[in-house]
């Protein structure tokens, strides 16, 4: 009965203008598009709604393959959403994806392409974002640089996306050991955003993280009641589920270790496991959340659940290893056909 009804419905519609006047081939083009449509747009309903990075990652590549189809490669669409999946790949930890697609849409969106700086900046900051993730920091500390130095002259210091790329400057700087350079920046970048965003803002608060885990304490009790406050802040302006206040309760759990309470810590890093629903378990951070708990439940001399965690932990770092060998294969591959055609 739907059925039928469903096709009364389109062969009174293509008896009206315009499509009265197409023919058959024509009206079945804009039946297709008119399916495409629905369900690109049914995909990016479910895509905001997913309720973790893999289901969304999914989602968005299935609405690239729907762009293609419709508008085409290089439509303004598709290349809007291949965004999206890039910032996807990132959000999932498949940071191997994430670095090539970026690459791509940057090289497509190059001088006289006629797309707007804004993106073509923010696409090399997700090329910094993403080698960050492959701790390839030289290279990734490079793109940064030369993305904040453009943003700061041609939208200012208290743009958004110039304040977003200095916090990623400042991660970088965190992670690959320079801490002083990242302490200095990062209170620069929190101060500004403060200023601007606001207190409560989700990138304030984000920048504020970093700083409190960078800056120096007189004692570790010090330390341990400001993040305490901190993460009490979040939950109550953010909520529970948000990362920035999962990621505070996880340094709140780091911090006490170092007070010898260890089953209190790894039970709040049990309280972190909606990380892994937001990231999937691949993810930098959530890996090392299920190591540092291995180590709180051995050290509070539960073998049994550190064992658990532990290998949780393996079985993630060896699906890590499997892209990382592939992606050090295909760059292999890549650099002898280079050499053949220089010879």
């Amino acid at each position: 009965m739907q059925a039928e009804e469903m096709q009364r419905e389109v062969f009174t519609l293509f008896s009206a203008p315009p499509y009265d006047r197409m023919n058959d081939k024509e009206k079945l083009q804009r039946l297709e598009e008119a399916v495409l449509s629905v369900k690109r747009a049914d995909s990016m309903r479910k895509m905001r709604d997913a309720s973790n990075g893999y289901e969304a990652l999914d989602w968005a590549q299935k609405i690239v393959e729907y762009d293609r189809k419709a508008y085409g490669k290089d439509s303004c669409i598709t290349l809007e959403d291949r965004q999206a999946l890039a910032r996807c790949y990132l959000n999932a930890g498949e940071f191997l994806e994430a670095n090539d697609l970026f690459r791509e849409l940057s090289a497509q969106c190059g001088p006289g392409s006629g797309v707007e700086e804004r993106i073509v900046l923010r696409l090399l900051r997700g090329e910094g974002e993403a080698l960050t993730g492959m701790k390839r920091y030289r290279k990734a500390k490079r793109i940064l640089e030369r993305v904040l130095e453009r943003q700061d002259t041609v939208f200012g210091a208290d743009d958004r996306d110039t304040l977003e790329t200095s916090h990623r400057l400042a991660l970088l700087l965190a992670r690959s050991g320079r801490k002083k350079a990242a302490l200095s920046l990062a209170e620069k970048t929190y101060l500004t955003q403060r200023r601007v965003l606001g207190q409560a803002h989700p990138d304030t608060l984000a920048s504020r993280l970093l700083l409190l885990t960078l800056k120096p304490y007189g004692s570790v009790h010090e330390q341990e009641e400001e993040m305490d406050r901190f993460h009490s802040f979040c939950r109550n302006t953010l909520g529970e589920g948000d990362s920035v206040t999962l990621e505070a309760l996880f340094n709140h759990a780091v911090i006490i270790s170092k007070q010898r309470e260890y089953l209190q810590a790894a039970l709040e890093c049990d309280d972190c496991s909606e990380l892994y629903e937001l990231h999937g378990y691949t993810h930098p951070v959530c890996m090392k959340i299920v190591l540092r708990q291995s180590g709180f439940w051995r050290k509070a001399g539960d073998h049994h659940l550190a064992r658990v965690s532990f290998e949780m932990y393996l079985i993630s770092l060896q699906w890590k290893c499997k892209n990382w060998l592939l992606f050090h294969l295909i760059r292999l591959l890549e650099r002898i056909e280079a050499m053949k055609r220089q010879r």
